[in-house]
């Protein structure tokens, strides 16, 4: 049998009916069966002669008329109504409401084949579904005379369904020009994504870690990790020293957020330059619990592949949390004792290796430096980020040579060791910032360990708090060149929100 294929007009971009047009065909339940004729029905410039006119074609059927001569009735009729010199409004609902009646009168021919089918002439839109919902270009609206929930017979160059349609560009949108679309990698994937300087670009996944679930492979990271911190070229004695020159993302406690991680990696770029820099700290014991346990073990994992991909430009620097964690003594954000709840997530997670993979744990933390500071390029000083700096109370049991020698095992412990000192200090006075910089040579104290409503605060002239983890996250881009005053620093300040 010939196929008979009756192409419609469009019926305009305007088209704003709702519901279905009505099918009719044996077999196949009719839908939405008075659309048509309401719609058509419904005040409009001509409207009603036009559905009077159009209703009486359509009852004849192609009992006694040939069926190529209603479609072509039909089809003169939608020329004439579209050319008609409408108001807007009324032109919309006119033209969409002749389009259903349309379909449903040419599908109503079937009768006199199985192999009736409509296609509709207009670019991107499918009278299959609701006339509000636009589909693909390249969609087409076929009746092949097949009971409902039949297979669609396959396409092929010169079957009965007609050919293959071409395929299409990957990334060309209707009527546009072809364009590349980049997949964004999740940040639960095991790869990191770097941003160059066209914005956004992700790096081959590194070379590491592949399934945080597998103690052997987290082990080998944490180690790796561990030794690239101690062996980085920017490594000196307990602390991470940068020259005066390149960009550095300062950050706040982040506390096992890996959304912001995932931004602040992208903004940092570190693969555009040798000179770009981003220091983290404040990594685990998140408020976000999955039954009871913390996972912020897999926040380390991540910050360790990036060290371990950028040891001298990605650095971590020690916090109250990490050294909890290492040292058990127990620290809480609420939810009970996040020591403990850590322990249990690897519990749950390595079995029997739970104990080496907490080890291979201790030992990364144990490698963090305490701070990092820049070069001055001036003799104002540089830039020293840190999680916070000792309470003024209790600067007579605290080592300002610090930043000078290796940790040792005392300077841990607590109340007087001088790292805990310096991770766990609150309450630091003017006077006492002061003496710090002058000693170390700072003109800015990027720090954390407190909470900043609104991302970033200055606790000082020469001191400023950041927060990472909340909704309100804020990072610090910070030329090494040109080291801000606190002050001068919320120009420069970045919510992290900003970022998308």
């Amino acid at each position: 049998m010939v196929s008979r294929v009756f192409t419609l007009p469009a019926a305009g971009p305007q088209a704003t009916e709702t519901g279905g047009g009505a099918w009719g065909v044996e077999g196949c339940p009719a839908r939405n069966t008075d659309v048509g004729k309401n719609q058509i029905d419904a005040p409009s410039p001509g409207g009603g002669r036009a559905a009077t006119w159009l209703s009486t074609v359509v009852a004849q059927r192609a009992t006694k008329t040939d069926p190529s001569l209603v479609a072509a009735i039909i089809v003169l009729f939608l020329s004439l109504s579209s050319s008609a010199n409408f108001s807007s409004g009324h032109q919309r609902g006119f033209r969409g409401s002749v389009r259903h009646a349309q379909i449903a009168a040419l599908n109503n021919l079937e009768a006199s084949g199985p192999d009736i089918r409509v296609q509709a002439e207009k670019p991107g839109f499918d009278e299959r579904v609701s006339p509000r919902a636009p589909v693909r270009s390249d969609k087409r609206l076929v009746r092949e005379g097949r009971p409902c929930g039949a297979p669609r017979p396959a396409r092929g160059a010169g079957g009965a369904s007609g050919p293959a349609p071409a395929p299409r560009e990957r990334g060309r949108r209707p009527g546009g020009p072809a364009t590349v679309r980049r997949r964004r990698v999740p940040v639960h994937e095991d790869r990191l994504a770097i941003g160059n300087s066209a914005r956004f670009r992700y790096a081959a996944p590194v070379q590491g870690v592949t399934d945080y679930n597998s103690a052997p492979a987290v082990i080998a990271l944490f180690q790796r990790a561990a030794e690239a911190m101690r062996n980085s070229a920017r490594r000196e004695w307990s602390a991470v020293r940068l020259p005066a020159r390149g960009r550095l993302i300062a950050t706040g406690d982040l506390h096992d957020n890996p959304f912001h991680l995932e931004k602040i990696i992208r903004l940092a770029q570190l693969d555009a330059s040798p000179d770009h820099y981003v220091v983290m700290h404040e990594l685990i014991h998140g408020e976000r619990l999955l039954n009871g346990m913390d996972f912020s073990y897999r926040m380390l994992t991540r910050v360790a592949e990036l060290i371990v991909a950028y040891p001298d430009q990605a650095h971590s620097v020690l916090a109250n949390h990490e050294l909890a964690q290492m040292t058990g003594r127990g620290v809480s954000k609420g939810a009970g004792n996040s020591v403990e709840l850590f322990l249990n997530a690897l519990d749950y997670v390595f079995g029997e290796r739970a104990l080496d993979v907490a080890e291979a744990i201790n030992g990364f933390i144990a490698a963090m430096p305490i701070a990092l500071v820049s070069e001055s390029p001036d003799d104002e000083g540089g830039v020293l980020c840190a999680h916070s700096l000792p309470m003024a109370a209790m600067m007579q049991h605290f080592d300002t040579g610090l930043l000078e020698r290796d940790l040792r095992d005392e300077d841990y412990r607590a109340p007087h060791g001088s790292a805990y000192l310096m991770v766990w200090g609150r309450q630091y006075t003017v006077e006492q910032t002061q003496q710090l910089a002058d000693h170390w040579g700072v003109k800015l104290f990027c720090l954390g360990h407190e909470h900043a409503e609104t991302g970033m605060e200055m606790r000082g002239p020469r001191v400023i708090v950041l927060n990472t983890d909340h909704e309100r996250a804020t990072v610090l881009p910070i030329d090494l060149e040109a080291v801000p005053t606190a002050e001068e620093a919320f120009v420069h300040a970045m919510p992290l929100s900003a970022l998308g």
